[in-house]
């Protein structure tokens, strides 16, 4: 099976040396060329944001640790959206997304980083939280990765992180290996033909209903924001 074909939830452990974030636009841009709905959830500024900024089919959504973030949302560009890293604003847009039509791939960039900002102990209830908003929709219409980068966590939290997920891979430069659950081999398939222009496909609609259901949702808590200040 393909990375992209993957059900329910997994945890990514990734080698800080291996270029994992070449590796990780590869697989979301494997997933958008299906015609598939593709968030990549990464800090403001990483690697990946850099690398995936202007993608089509590929909508980020920058966590930032300012508390003012949402209100520079509106003068980014299409498919890319601002969030302030918080455990409320965050459950509520992966709600959203679980509630959009067609079939959805979620990458988050990364556990490592979001322990850094808000701590072990508020990163592993923000997990457990999304990991069963994610549960409540059908493994096979939506699919979730997180990284972790090695090095970064003691044994004891990255045993519990490791805890919470179906499937675990690890990726250090030569190709993914999975480590849970056993004896699963990931084949490398073609990457899909583009879909011929013209009318969108029904998997473009999904897509594009998705990204609109984000950028509505952070358009809701601007509109909030003002108001609280009025």
């Amino acid at each position: 099976m393909g990375i992209e074909d993957l059900r329910l939830n997994a945890l990514i452990e990734v080698d800080p040396r291996s270029n994992f974030e070449a590796f990780l636009k590869a697989q979301a841009m494997r997933c958008a060329e299906r015609g598939d709905a593709v968030f990549v959830f990464t800090s403001e500024g990483s690697p990946l944001h850099r690398m995936l900024q202007g993608v089509e089919g590929i909508s980020l959504v920058l966590l930032s640790v300012d508390p003012d973030a949402v209100r520079r949302d509106a003068q980014l560009p299409e498919r890319v959206s601002l969030l302030t890293l918080d455990r409320p604003h965050f459950l509520t847009l992966l709600d959203t997304l679980m509630s959009t039509e067609g079939r959805v791939h979620v990458f988050l960039d990364s556990i490592s980083s979001m322990a850094m900002a808000l701590g072990f102990q508020d990163t592993y209830r923000l997990l457990r939280q999304a990991i069963e908003i994610v549960g409540r929709t059908a493994g096979s219409r939506i699919n979730a990765f997180a990284v972790i980068i090695e090095g970064t966590l003691s044994e004891a939290e990255r045993n519990t992180f490791r805890s919470m997920f179906q499937v675990i891979l690890r990726y250090d430069g030569s190709g993914p290996v999975v480590l849970k659950p056993p004896n699963v081999r990931i084949l490398w398939a073609k990457p899909a033909r583009p879909s011929a222009k013209g009318r969108p496909s029904s998997a473009e609609k999904d897509r594009r209903s998705a990204a609109n259901a984000v950028r509505g949702f952070l358009g809701s808590l601007t509109k909030s924001d003002r108001s609280t200040e009025s």
